[in-house]
């Protein structure tokens, strides 16, 4: 779970393989579960560069595109969560 690179910089990779074909509601609540885990028992308090990829499938397993309302294939959300500039710095 744990990987080292460079001095003391680390990254926690979570695998949710196991846990096989699951509702996007069941990934909610093991990947909030994962965060808080992180948060209490790890100490983590901050990221950077943080990604989530999600391979989208039907109830069979078989993968589906993700589709724009106008019909377009999506391949990258990018998160619309507004984050002030001015907590990047230290004053």
């Amino acid at each position: 779970m744990y990987k080292r690179k460079g001095k003391g910089v680390g990254k926690a990779i979570i695998e949710y393989e196991s846990l096989g074909i699951i509702s996007i509601e069941q990934f909610e609540q093991a990947l909030w579960e994962d965060l808080k885990a992180l948060h209490d028992f790890y100490g983590v308090r901050f990221l950077k560069g943080a990604r989530l990829e999600i391979p989208a499938t039907t109830q069979y397993g078989d993968p589906i595109p993700f589709r724009h309302p106008d019909g377009q294939v999506v391949t990258k959300l990018v998160t619309h969560f507004y984050h002030p500039a001015y907590l990047e710095y230290h004053l």
